[in-house]
């Protein structure tokens, strides 16, 4: 099993119209200090034990990440997530604080980190995507509402890859809470998230050997689709 790097994912998923969020992997306080200017307050600071992405049991690993103000939470359904620690800072005063407090954490923890990943923080409906190939029916697409939805409803539906245009619509449709997360914003681009669903339901028939993809949260707002935390898997 092979895991892609960031940039070859960042790479795979804007061929399916979907952005990754803006990061950078610092090594320290000072590198930290000097990347500030690449970003805008809230920051996300994260930092991800590299001895769980080695290990590969052929199930591949779903991912917890920050969209609306969340907490990091995890896509059970998927895979359990890397074991991680995320803190959100607010602004420049407190950067210094919440850092090093972060690398403190990771001393304690024992963590064996490649630095700590600096992100921007978006806001808007958090949903989970996944792509998995099962033995029995080929490639199967999950889709469904991230966040508290997550951890309340198992709120999600399923189809055997490819789907057509009428089939993303009717995964979106079938969400028991669309209407109450999708309605109140009106300003969402729901025929990009339906292109975005049958793109990568047809990445198999592109990608040889691929064998998952996992990306929660998947955040959607007025400026389209952002991956927060995303893993593709290689056979």
């Amino acid at each position: 099993m092979r895991a892609l790097t960031e940039k070859e994912v960042e790479g795979f998923l804007e061929e399916a119209g979907i952005d990754s969020i803006y990061s950078e992997n610092v090594k320290s306080i000072e590198e930290a200090r000097k990347r500030l200017a690449n970003f805008s307050f809230p920051i996300v600071l994260k930092a991800s034990s590299k001895a769980h992405g080695a290990q590969s049991s052929g199930r591949g690993a779903g991912g917890a990440g920050l969209g609306a103000g969340s907490s990091e939470r995890a896509e059970d359904s998927l895979d359990k997530p890397e074991p991680s620690i995320v803190r959100i800072v607010r602004n420049k005063e407190e950067f210094t604080k919440r850092f090093n407090g972060l690398l403190e954490e990771i001393k304690e923890r024992k963590m064996k980190c490649d630095g700590v990943t600096m992100r921007e923080f978006v806001d808007g409906v958090e949903l989970v995507l996944g792509l998995r190939k099962d033995p029995t029916f080929g490639y199967a697409l999950m889709f469904g509402f991230g966040g508290e939805f997550a951890e309340t409803h198992r709120d999600r539906t399923y189809r055997v890859c490819p789907i057509n245009d009428r089939d993303a619509g009717k995964m979106i449709d079938e969400l028991k809470a669309k209407n109450i997360l999708f309605d109140g914003n009106k300003n969402l681009d729901l025929e990009k998230l339906r292109k975005a669903l049958m793109k990568l339901s047809k990445a198999p028939q592109k990608k040889r050997g691929l064998n998952e993809i996992v990306i929660s949260p998947l955040v959607m707002n007025e400026n389209g689709l952002k991956a927060v935390n995303s893993r593709i898997i290689f056979d």
